[in-house]
Order: C-alpha cells, then structure tokens, then sequence
C-alpha cells in the first residue's frame, strides 16, 4: 500500500465556546502551537499503509480529530506507525481533549489559550511540556492513565485552579516549575507507580503525602509540618501557594526541588 497524507486545517468557529478533541490509537503525535493566528489547527496526517484514514468534523463549536480504529492485520504497522503533527492556534479560547491509545506523543502546549485540558491515554508514553504560560486561566486539568510513562514539565504555566491525576500502574514525572499566578490545588491518585513531584524553591508549596503502601523518599529543602512537607516558600508563608495531595498505592512517590 502506498503512503498517504492528509493536510489539516481547521477553523476558528465563531462561537461563544469551542472545543478540541483530538482521538488517536496507533499513531506518532506531536502538538504544538501554530505560527498562525487564523486557524485554529493545521497541520498533517502521514499514514504508510493508507489503511488508517483520519477523520475530522467540525460542528457548531466542538471540532473532532479522530484516527480509525486499526484493524488486527496491520497490528505490524508498529514498525512504521503513522505520524500526525498539529499546530494549535493562539487567537480565541478553547478546550482541549487528547485521548490517545497505545500511541507515543509529545506536547507542547505553551502559550496556548485553554480554559480546560483533559488528557485520557491507556498506554504508551507522553511528554508534556508548557513552555510559557497560559494567557487565559485554566479551570481544571484532569488527566486518566493506565500503562503510559508520563512527563509533565512547566506544569503551573497551564494556569489551572485544579489539577486532577488518577494513574494505574505507570511512571510519572511531575515538575511544577513555572509561573504561579493563584493559588492552585492538585490531587494525585495512582497505584503501582513510580511518581516524582520536582517543584521550585522560590515557589510556595505544600505536598501532604496520602501514603498506606509505598515508599516515600524525601530530597533536601523540605519541611515536614502537621503531616505536610513545605518547601522554602511555604514555609516562609510565601502567596499563592500551591497545594498537591498525592495518593501512592504500592509504589514510591519522591520530592524534589528544582
């Protein structure tokens, strides 16, 4: 079969609301934000056995991005899966939802301006990173994990007021570098996990661990106070103050300033 490429550009809508909701399975994603203020996504779709077409809708205020379903013959594709690149546009609002399957992806979603990030993903491997901050203040965050290897970098420049992670048996690498502008609370809840929460010293910070089973390693710079441990910043009574709640089940959760 020979390769196809699909060329992807999609509108902003003239709405009140819009959503992104981009759906993948076996596939390469990159998303990044777009040199272009007048679309909302470009991009394209490089598929080399021409049997996994890409679908895209586009109703009202809510625009679907959505890979089909690969069929058991081609689970061999893995040698050469397809790729999909996408640049986000900057111009309106909108809310995005990444749902992936067994699919390798990188993010970079600084500058972008979203009101909600919901990120579902049943295996494989993400990296986020939120390079500059969000120009528009975020609700929530939520993120769904199964088996997936999961990198989070810049994570307060998403400008969220709410940050929920609920993960299976998966690695987490959780950095809260960034700008603060409110204060934010995160709740993580995993099971056999490896999960690392890196936050800066400057930046005021209190994690209270929510342990049975697991493994706690502690780095240097951290102040245990009434069953939370508080970084410099916190304990200096610094504002805003971030607030992470995190649940380990059968795994190990580190501390770490950086």
């Amino acid at each position: 079969m020979e390769s196809t490429t699909t060329a992807i550009n999609i509108p902003f809508p003239d709405t009140a609301e819009r959503h992104l909701i981009v759906r993948v399975g076996a596939c390469r994603l990159a998303v990044m934000p777009g040199a272009r203020t007048d679309a909302w996504v470009s991009g394209a779709y490089v598929e080399p056995s021409g049997a996994l077409p890409l679908k895209i809708t586009q109703e009202n205020g809510v625009a679907h991005i959505t890979q089909e379903p690969i069929p058991a013959e081609f689970w061999n594709m893995w040698n050469h899966p397809p790729r999909l690149t996408l640049r986000l546009g900057t111009a309106r609002a909108y809310r995005l939802t990444l749902e992936g399957g067994a699919s390798e992806s990188e993010f970079d979603l600084g500058g972008l301006p979203l009101t909600g990030l919901n990120i579902r993903q049943g295996a494989g491997k993400m990296d986020f990173d939120f390079s500059v901050p969000n120009p528009q203040p975020m609700g929530e965050l939520t993120v769904e994990a199964g088996a997936v290897g999961l990198e989070m970098v810049n994570l307060v420049n998403a400008d969220f007021a709410e940050m929920r992670l609920n993960g299976g048996a998966a690695s987490f690498y959780l950095d809260f570098n960034g700008q603060l502008r409110r204060d934010a609370n995160v709740k993580i809840t995993t099971g056999v996990s490896a999960v690392t929460l890196v936050v800066p010293s400057s930046m005021a910070v209190r994690i209270v661990p929510e342990t049975s089973i697991t493994g706690l390693d502690v780095g240097d710079h951290f102040t245990r106070l009434e069953g939370a441990f508080n970084n410099p910043g916190a304990v200096a009574g610094g504002k805003p103050l971030l607030t992470i709640q995190a649940s380990v089940t059968l795994g190990l959760l580190r501390l770490r300033t950086g």
